[in-house]
């Protein structure tokens, strides 16, 4: 089953200067983000790996052919900022630059450090026309390792870029990044997903300017899964305690889910009952789960992608799970929906307390 859990998709026009009636209008910045899949030289001898010496370009026809087509795209684009994966390294971002500037007149910079992805050597990079003040690649600490809550992001780059905005300078930090493929990888994708929440956690926390783009892998991969591989599956009933509760505001803007949410707080009138609403792409609806609520969902289409805001991080030692079937709770789940296929669970929320033991153990709100 592949559910695509959406945490942040940004496209931003950030403006500079002042504007006034007797000025012309701001200057946009413009981000673009491109997976150019495998843009390697002819050259193979700064190759180790079989792989990445497989996928070089074959002559130095095609290479040139490549690399002006691309910057031909690039051209018509023109962005103040673009962001690259499947690049091989810092050689091949200085000529695309280059051929940037031969053919096209236009002056970009480039921003590459050496990922630590020696199956395929493959790299992310800034092209650049201005802003860039320093980057940098972060690492997870021994203790995110071993806890096995996180997984290293081979291929990374974090920006930082400031431009004057009215005489004072507005920074605007822009991490691209490529996470793990392959479908039976999907694991190591959240894991990878919430290292660059701890990263990036401080400045987001400090209302700073932050982007996240470049390749999650995320989506289905032809011919891998089967088309109702979305149908039935169920998450939930997830909620987080005290220190850090969640809020979330959920919607699903493909497909359509039933969305629950259970009011766990021992003192209100309504303990222990739940609602539940049918969101979709069509009626463009949302549900608000309040924190104080376990929530929960049930694809009803065949795809579906799920997005919400939280308000709040995740933590991991506040995480509590109650299960979907609860018979107490006696959830009204539209099982008849799914033409016959049975529920998909994953194996931590299949083995979920029931809500009596939740009470029983303290696990719900006051």
């Amino acid at each position: 089953m592949f559910v695509r859990v959406w945490l942040a998709v940004v496209c931003l026009v950030f403006c500079v200067g002042s504007l006034s009636p007797a000025e012309e209008p701001r200057k946009a910045i413009s981000i673009a983000t491109w997976n150019v899949e495998w843009l390697y030289d002819d050259y193979r001898g700064d190759n180790f790996s079989k792989l990445a010496k497989e996928q070089s370009a074959p002559s130095s026809a095609e290479w040139d052919w490549r690399r002006e087509a691309l910057a031909d795209a690039i051209a018509k684009m023109q962005p103040t900022i673009l962001a690259l994966q499947e690049i091989e390294g810092g050689q091949v971002a200085y000529k695309l630059t280059q051929q940037l500037k031969k053919s096209h007149q236009l002056n970009y910079r480039y921003a590459v450090i050496r990922g630590s992805d020696y199956y395929t050597e493959q790299d992310v990079a800034f092209l650049y026309r201005d802003g860039l003040v320093q980057y940098s690649r972060n690492l997870q600490n021994d203790e995110m390792f071993r806890s096995g809550d996180y997984y290293n992001v081979s291929k990374h780059l974090l920006g930082q870029f400031e431009w004057q905005v009215d005489g004072q300078a507005q920074r605007l930090l822009v991490l691209t990044l490529h996470f793990r493929a392959r479908p039976d990888k999907a694991d190591l994708r959240v894991r990878q997903a919430r290292l660059v929440h701890h990263w990036l956690r401080d400045a987001i926390v400090a209302g700073e300017n932050v982007v996240v783009l470049g390749d999650t892998n995320s989506e289905v991969m032809a011919g891998t899964e089967k088309p109702t591989d979305d149908l039935g599956v169920l998450r939930g009933l997830h909620y987080q305690l005290a220190p850090e509760p969640q809020a979330k505001l959920v919607r699903a803007t493909v497909g359509a889910i039933y969305d629950v949410a259970v009011d766990i707080r021992r003192n209100s009138p309504t303990f222990g009952a739940w609602v539940g609403a049918e969101l979709s792409a069509e009626n463009k609806k949302q549900l608000w789960i309040p924190e104080g609520f376990a929530h929960g969902f049930l694809t009803l289409s065949d795809v579906a992608e799920v997005q919400y805001k939280a308000r709040g991080f995740w933590n991991k030692s506040c995480e509590r799970a109650i299960v979907w079937n609860d018979p107490d709770l006696a959830i009204a789940w539209p099982i008849e929906r799914l033409q016959g296929i049975e529920v998909s669970l994953s194996g931590k929320d299949a083995e979920a307390a029931g809500f009596k033991a939740a009470e029983v153990a303290g696990d719900v709100f006051p």
